[in-house]
């Protein structure tokens, strides 16, 4: 089973859609009036919300860089200016307290009246407004591939609204993509705090939090995806990592892993395989019995859970029991179940237990009648208990079976004196 680690792709997805849903300031409209002698500029100056700006400075600059106005709005936020001999482009510029100044040019001609409606931006706003127009910057630079670049966009968005969450996600992803997992960590944390979390940004987690060695925040991220489309390719990463420890020999943490896995995708074999090995091979024959259960329930023909539970019950000295699960796991996989009982076999005959092992490897040649090595452990069984005819029989069909092996010599040498 193979896991694939997340990639900054996801970034730009998360991008867009934030993309999508950020505001950008409207700007004013203006319609012209009944013709004029003059050129007349009336115009209305009022906040995102509609309310009248009183007091807000209007300063008027002609094409050659005078001013032709300046005053502020009265209590209905109007102002009125009348401009003689107008021709040409003219720049306005508004401000007032607490709100972002704004500027623009004007076309005005004499003989034409103009009216505007100007919203101005308060200062919240306008921070908004421009960490929203850096966030877009970044995600477009992101998008091409422009990562460094990127970042510092993300930043500048951060800094000019740090109540603005999307640029903490998108600089949580850059800072894993450098495993500068710390600040990682904490950009991620600062927007979970500011929007909350969806599975999408659980993933991200989980990568942050899986490389601190987090493993509180682990287990709670992993609790929130179970269940969900995530849990599966998830479940494989841990796995992964599971085989890879259990390979560095650290069956502890492996067992772990492993674990982790089972608990996010029940319906994965392959964690509990791992985690029943590592229970045997420590000799916890406590746990292992309910991981089994567990694992065969979920995949009845497992093989390798049909040769734990042989193992197990052998170990257990539960004879009945191990027979049973021996004759599944032999019609599972009848040449490994002669080789795993055979194993047991000359385990039991090196400790002298040589009726257990005659029984196992006659049981062997019922299933592979040209099993080398049990005709010659039968051999050397029937030789220790004086049945020579039986002994010469099956030493010498080890040898026209397997005439180079290893044991080859000594069944030559036993041959002639078994008369």
């Amino acid at each position: 089973m193979n896991a694939s680690a997340p990639t900054p792709a996801r970034l730009r997805r998360w991008t867009a859609l934030f993309a999508a849903a950020l505001l950008v300031a409207v700007p004013a409209l203006a319609k012209k009036k009944k013709k004029t002698e003059h050129a007349e500029l009336v115009g209305v100056v009022q906040g995102l919300d509609e309310q009248p700006l009183a007091g807000a400075e209007v300063r008027l600059t002609g094409p050659d860089g005078e001013v032709v106005y300046a005053g502020r709005t009265d209590e209905e936020g109007s102002f009125e200016v009348w401009v003689d001999n107008a021709a040409g482009e003219y720049q306005l510029h508004l401000a007032k307290d607490g709100y972002a100044p704004f500027d623009t040019p004007l076309e005005l001609t004499a003989g034409e009246g103009y009216n505007f409606t100007f919203k101005l931006l308060d200062d919240a706003s306008a921070r908004k407004n421009e960490a929203i127009r850096a966030f877009n910057e970044g995600n477009e630079l992101y998008r091409k591939g422009d990562v460094a670049a990127a970042k510092e966009r993300f930043l500048a968005a951060r800094d000019a609204d740090p109540g603005l969450a999307p640029p903490y996600l998108a600089l949580a992803d850059v800072y894993a993509g450098e495993e500068d997992w710390q600040q990682a960590k904490e950009m991620l944390e600062r927007y979970r705090d500011l929007a909350g979390e969806d599975d999408r940004v659980l993933r991200l987690a989980f990568q942050i939090y899986n490389a601190l060695g987090d493993k509180e925040n682990e287990r709670r991220v992993l609790e929130r995806l179970r269940g969900t489309e995530h849990a599966r390719p998830l479940a494989a990463r841990i796995y992964n990592q599971g085989v890879a420890l259990l390979q560095q020999g650290d069956h502890g943490a492996a067992a772990e892993r492993f674990r982790a896995a089972a608990d996010l995708d029940p319906t994965l074999a392959e964690p509990l395989v791992g985690l029943a090995s590592i229970q045997y091979n420590a000799g916890d024959y406590g746990a292992l019995a309910p991981t089994l259960d567990k694992l065969l329930q979920l995949a009845p023909d497992n093989v390798n859970g049909l040769r734990l539970k042989f193992l197990l019950y052998d170990a257990l000295g539960e004879t009945d029991k191990a027979w049973e699960a021996f004759e599944a796991y032999q019609a599972a996989e009848p040449d490994q179940a002669a080789d795993l009982l055979y194993q047991r076999a000359d385990m039991d005959f090196r400790a002298g237990q040589t009726a257990a092992a005659q029984r196992a490897l006659l049981r062997i040649l019922d299933l592979v009648p040209d099993h080398p090595r049990a005709h010659y452990t039968l051999g050397l069984v029937y030789a220790s208990t004086g049945d020579n005819a039986k002994a010469r029989e099956h030493l010498s069909r080890f040898l026209e079976l397997a005439p180079n092996d290893p044991e080859a010599p000594t069944a030559r040498e036993m041959l002639p004196h078994l008369r």
